[in-house]
């Protein structure tokens, strides 16, 4: 039976902590994938679009949206330089700094009570 399986178990916690975690980032109004986008701004300022996809693994056209959604919060800036067209560079705002701030001391919180 299924509910014996540690795969199931550990499916259902992932399932619970993911809705959880979209809970408490909606305070900051941030899903979780628009956290992870932040977060990987964060670490790399000014990588691509394309770059930001296969770091988060989604699809360019899911990164879009994202960052389309990011973009018109003005919690990030893209921006074109002229020797490549193509390419958007993306940054984070001050607004996009201070909501991963907000957003890390929520998952912090997270973190403690399930470690607890």
């Amino acid at each position: 039976m299924y509910n014996n399986q540690l795969g199931y178990h550990l499916k259902k916690a992932q399932h619970l902590l993911h809705l959880a975690t979209e809970k408490e980032l909606a305070q900051v109004g941030v899903s979780l994938p628009q956290y992870a986008v932040l977060t990987i701004l964060t670490a790399e300022p000014g990588i691509t679009n394309a770059t930001l996809a296969r770091k988060a693994f989604v699809t360019a056209q899911t990164m879009h949206k994202i960052i389309k959604g990011l973009d018109r919060r003005g919690l990030l800036v893209r921006k074109q330089e002229e020797s490549n067209k193509k390419a958007f560079y993306l940054t984070l705002t001050v607004a996009g700094k201070q909501s991963v701030k907000q957003a890390d001391a929520i998952l912090r919180k997270i973190d403690n009570d399930i470690q607890k």
